[in-house]
């Protein structure tokens, strides 16, 4: 009786069959990313947009693969799934490399725009987009927990209410929270140009917001709007809450 329970208590934790389930959904995300990143990086020219193309096929790439990720994994532990460290290689070798390495005729064909004059320059201008590769891994936290995370939360509410499970149904407010905050950041910040770093560029957000004249430029006045909005909406969903508890909590 011991060597069974202990078989089936081994079995259920750290099946290999669970493990590698895992793993090969890291792994499809890793190489989906890298074939998407590697379209811009081969077909299109560097200079267009500014460099938005390499740029967003190395920093917002694997910012993007790394939320999913990370998704996966936080699914994957709150269901006592066993993870392997095996996965860390996919995204911390495989994934940025593989960009990296996409990059490199392009940095080849073109070094007065990459700005080298040598091939140890071109060694580190690679190795400068690995940095940001990195990088963009690292922000993935970021956008998960904005965005990825109450999202998923919302669509799992959602497919769970329709199936008539209402316990697990229960759409948080923080889902919604956390997603309007996401919006506001990014719809602002695509609203606005010449935004300082850190705080004072949130400042300056919320001077647009307002109407109040600053060192900024306007380029899209309908996403000021949209912000306006959500703020809006934000204001008048949480006064909303707050009476509605305030009349639970009256009732006898």
């Amino acid at each position: 009786m011991g060597e069974v329970g202990q078989r089936s208590e081994v079995s259920g934790s750290e099946d290999p069959d669970e493990r590698v389930e895992v793993i090969a959904v890291v792994a499809v995300i890793s190489i989906i990313a890298v074939l998407i990143a590697a379209v811009p990086l081969l077909l299109l020219e560097p200079q267009g947009g500014d460099g938005a193309a390499p740029i967003g096929a190395i920093f917002g790439v694997p910012m993007v693969a790394s939320a999913l990720i990370i998704e996966v994994v936080v699914r994957a532990h709150m269901s006592n799934r066993p993870l392997n460290r095996m996965m860390l290689w996919w995204v911390l070798g495989v994934l940025p490399v593989a960009i990296v390495a996409c990059a490199i005729p392009a940095v080849l064909d073109d070094p007065e725009y990459f700005a080298y004059e040598t091939p140890l320059g071109a060694v580190g201008t690679l190795g400068g987009m690995l940095v940001l590769a990195y990088v963009g891994i690292l922000m993935g936290a970021l956008l998960w927990f904005f965005v990825v995370f109450p999202l998923a939360h919302l669509v799992m509410a959602l497919i769970a209410r329709a199936r008539g499970d209402k316990e697990g149904g229960r759409i948080g407010v923080g889902s919604f929270f956390l997603l309007a905050l996401a919006a506001v950041i990014i719809i602002g910040a695509l609203s606005l140009d010449g935004l300082a770093a850190g705080r004072a560029g949130l400042g300056q957000i919320i001077a647009a917001l307002l109407g109040i004249p600053g060192s900024y430029e306007v380029v899209w006045p309908a996403g000021l709007w949209i912000v306006r909005g959500i703020v809006v909406g934000l204001v008048l969903t949480f006064g909303g809450w707050q009476a509605i508890m305030r009349r639970v909590r009256r009732r006898p």
